[in-house]
C-alpha cells in the first residue's frame, strides 16, 4: 500500500519530524539515565555517543572546563582516531572552544582551517590529525556557570543546520546536568569523607587522652605508692611502646640505659651531653643523633635548674600526646627525686650530727643510743674509725659518694678532713676498699688513716689519736696510702703531732749519713735499716740488698765512721731505729 501522509505534509517536512522525533526520544532516554546516574564517566560517554548518532557528525566529544587556568580538557569522545585529540587540553583563549567558553553560546565553523580563531600549536596539530572542517559546539552552563562544552566536527565543509545548533546544545546542558550533578555528589561525598575522617580523628585524640589520662594515674598511684624511678619508666615505655631511660641533668643514671648512650664508666656519650644541655635550656623535648640512633630528651626545669632528664627512642613516632606525657612523667620523677633528696638531705643531716657526737663524746650514751635507735642503728657493735684528710672544697662531693656507696657508715665532717665510722671490726682489706672506692675523687693525696675497732664509749679517744697522727703524716712525707694507727702510734708518744721535732729527730740522728747517700749515691741509711732489722748478721743484710757481704762489711766501716763507734750502744740503737723507720715511712709508699 501507497504511504499515507498527512495532508499538506511535504516529504521533506515529514523526515524532519521523524529526525526530530528520533532526536526528542534520545534526550528523553538520557534523562532518565541522569535520574540514576551512578557512573559519570559512563554516562558523559553515553551522551557524547548519542550525539553523534543523532547529529550525523563523524565526531564528538566532550570537554571540561578548568575554572583555575581556564584550559579546556577532552573527557569523552566519539569517533575520534588520534590520541591527541583525545586527551586533548585547549588552552585559555585557543580556538573554536574559548569562543564557547567567553560568549557562553554555542559557535560554529563550516571552514576551520579558514577560520579567524587563535591559534595554539598543540590544538591545530590534533585537528590536522583529525581532518577536521567543520566544527560546532555549544557551552555545558548550569546555573550561569560555564562546565565545559560539547563539540560536533566533520570532515567535510557543510553549514550547521538550526535543528543541529539546538539539538547539540540541548545534549550541552543535558551534559552540564551530569557535570554539576557528579561535582555536588563529589562535594557530598568530600564533605562526608572530610566528616568521617574529622570524627575518627576527633575519636582518635579522645581515645588518646583517655589512655595518657589513666597512664598518668597510673604513674602517679606507682609514686605515691613508693615506688622507684625504674618502675615508673618501665611502665612509661610499656605504654607508650618506646625504649625509656632516665637520668639526673648532670648525667648520673637513674635506670639502665640501652646500648650506646653511656660510657661503661656510667658518663654521657658526648651527643647525648649536648643533647641534655639543649634540653634543659629549651624546656622541652629536643631530639638528636646518638650513637648511630635516634633519641629525643625532655628535662624538666625547675626555678632555673635542671632536674630530670628522660631519654626515649624513636622520638618521631611520637604523637604530641606521647610527647606531653613523656614531659609530665618528667616533671613527675623530678617531684619524686626532689622529696628523696629532701629526705636524703634530712637523713643526712640527722646522721651527721649523730657521728660528730659518737667522735667528740660529748653527749651522754643513753641519748646517743636513743637517737640512733631512731635511725635504724645499734650502737652496741664496735665501730671503726677512718680518718681522710681532705681540703673543705672536695669534703661535699666525697661525702655524698660515701653515703652512697657506704650506707651502713657514719660520716663526720670534722677538723682536718672526713672522719668515717665503719660498723663492725672493720679489717685492713675493708678500709682499703673504702680507699679504693674514694680513689679518683681524692686525687693525688690518697691517704686513709684508721684506728682500732672499739666500742663507742673508746670512739672520742681513739678519733683523736687518729686525728692528731692523720696530721703528722704529711709532714714527714707520708701523703699516701692506708695507715694503721697501731703502726705509727709510737712515734706519737714520741713527739706528739709535732711534725717538725720528728723531722729534726731524723735530721740529727741521720743527718751526715743523708748527706753521705746525696753526694756519693750510695745507700748507707738503706744498709744500716736492715743491719738493724736483722740484728747484725751481715749474711742475712747482704741477701736483703741483693749485694755481696764485702759491700755490706765496708757499707758499715763507712757508717761507723761516720756515725762513731758509739752507735752500737743500745741507746744510739734504739736513736737509729726510730729515725730508720720514721724516715723510711716518709720515702716508701705505704703498702696498700
Amino acid at each position: 500500500m501507497p504511504e499515507h501522509h498527512p495532508v499538506g505534509t511535504s516529504e521533506d517536512e515529514l523526515t524532519r519530524l521523524r529526525r526530530r522525533d528520533r532526536e526528542l526520544s534520545g534526550l528523553l532516554n538520557s534523562s532518565r539515565a541522569l535520574v540514576q546516574v551512578a557512573d559519570v564517566d559512563r554516562l558523559l560517554q553515553e551522551l557524547v555517543d548519542r550525539a553523534a548518532e543523532l547529529m550525523g557528525a563523524d565526531m564528538t566529544y566532550l570537554s571540561v572546563y578548568d575554572e583555575d587556568t581556564g584550559d579546556l580538557w577532552v573527557r569523552a569522545s566519539h569517533g575520534v582516531v588520534s590520541p591527541e585529540l583525545k586527551t586533548l587540553r585547549v588552552p585559555s583563549g585557543a580556538g573554536l572552544a574559548s569562543q564557547v567558553v567567553a560568549s557562553k553560546t554555542a559557535q560554529w565553523t563550516s571552514d576551520y582551517e579558514h577560520a579567524e580563531l587563535l591559534s595554539h600549536p598543540t590544538v591545530s596539530a590534533a585537528v590536522r590529525t583529525e581532518g577536521i572542517q567543520c566544527l560546532l559546539g555549544a557551552p555545558m552552563l548550569a546555573e550561569g556557570q560555564i562546565l565545559g562544552a560539547l563539540f560536533a566536527a566533520d570532515r567535510y565543509r557543510h553549514d550547521f543546520t538550526t535543528d543541529q545548533v539546538a539539538l547539540l546544545t540541548a545534549f550541552a546542558d543535558h551534559a552540564a546536568l551530569v557535570v554539576h550533578r557528579a561535582r555536588l555528589f563529589s562535594a557530598v561525598e568530600q564533605q562526608a569523607r572530610e566528616a568521617a575522617a574529622a570524627r575518627a580523628v576527633a575519636e582518635e585524640r579522645a581515645a588518646q587522652s583517655e589512655r595518657a589520662a589513666q597512664l598518668h594515674e597510673h604513674l602517679t598511684q606507682l609514686t605515691l605508692g613508693g615506688h622507684d624511678t625504674s618502675t615508673i619508666c618501665e611502665a612509661l615505655a610499656t605504654a607508650l611502646g618506646h625504649r625509656v631511660c632516665a637520668a639526673r641533668s648532670t648525667g648520673e643514671l637513674l635506670t639502665t640505659p640501652w646500648e650506646g648512650l653511656w660510657t661503661p664508666q656510667g658518663r654521657p656519650e658526648p651527643g647525648l651531653q649536648e643533647s641534655l644541655g639543649r634540653s634543659a635550656s629549651a624546656g622541652g623535648t629536643v631530639t638528636a643523633r646518638c650513637a648511630g640512633q635516634d633519641i629525643g630528651v625532655t628535662t624538666t626545669v625547675a626555678a632555673g635548674t635542671p632536674l630530670v632528664s628522660l631519654v626515649v627512642d624513636r622520638p618521631h613516632d611520637l604523637s604530641g600526646l606521647d610527647r606531653r606525657t613523656l614531659e609530665r612523667t618528667a616533671q613527675l620523677l623530678s617531684l619524686l627525686l626532689m622529696q628523696q633528696d629532701a629526705r636524703s638531705r634530712a637523713e643526712e643531716v640527722v646522721r651527721g650530727e649523730l657521728a660528730a657526737d659518737l667522735v667528740n663524746g660529748s653527749t651522754s650514751q643513753e641519748t646517743l643510743q636513743h637517737r640512733a635507735l631512731a635511725q635504724g642503728i645499734h650502737l652496741e657493735q664496735a665501730y671503726t674509725p677512718v680518718v681522710v684528710p681532705l681540703e673543705p672544697g672536695v669534703r661535699g662531693a666525697i661525702r655524698q659518694h660515701l653515703l652512697a656507696t657506704t650506707p651502713e657508715a657514719l660520716v663526720d665532717d670534722g677538723p682536718g678532713g672526713l672522719t668515717v665510722l665503719l660498723p663492725g671490726s672493720a679489717p685492713r682489706t675493708r678500709v682499703q676498699a673504702l680507699r679504693r672506692a674514694m680513689g679518683p675523687r681524692l686525687g693525688e693525696r690518697d691517704l686513709v688513716v684508721h684506728g682500732r675497732p672499739g666500742t663507742v664509749a673508746e670512739l672520742p679517744d681513739t678519733v683523736a689519736l687518729t686525728r692528731r697522727l692523720t696530721r703528722m703524716l704529711p709532714r714527714i712525707g707520708v701523703t699516701t696510702g692506708t695507715v694503721d694507727l697501731l703502726d705509727l702510734a709510737p712515734y706519737l708518744t714520741l713527739f706528739g703531732d709535732n711534725a717538725d721535732l720528728a723531722q729534726d729527730f731524723v735530721r740529727r740522728t741521720l743527718g751526715d749519713l743523708l748527706a753521705w747517700d746525696a753526694g756519693h749515691d750510695s745507700h748507707l741509711v738503706g744498709t744500716l735499716a736492715a743491719h738493724l732489722d736483722h740484728n747484725g748478721n751481715l749474711r742475712r743484710t747482704a741477701e736483703q740488698l741483693y749485694v755481696h757481704v764485702n759491700t755490706v762489711k765496708q757499707r758499715m766501716a763507712r757508717i761507723s765512721t761516720l756515725l762513731g763507734e758509739d752507735w752500737r750502744e743500745p741507746e744510739r740503737q734504739f736513736q737509729l731505729r726510730v729515725a730508720v723507720r720514721l724516715h723510711r715511712a716518709g720515702t716508701h709508699p705505704l703498702p696498700d
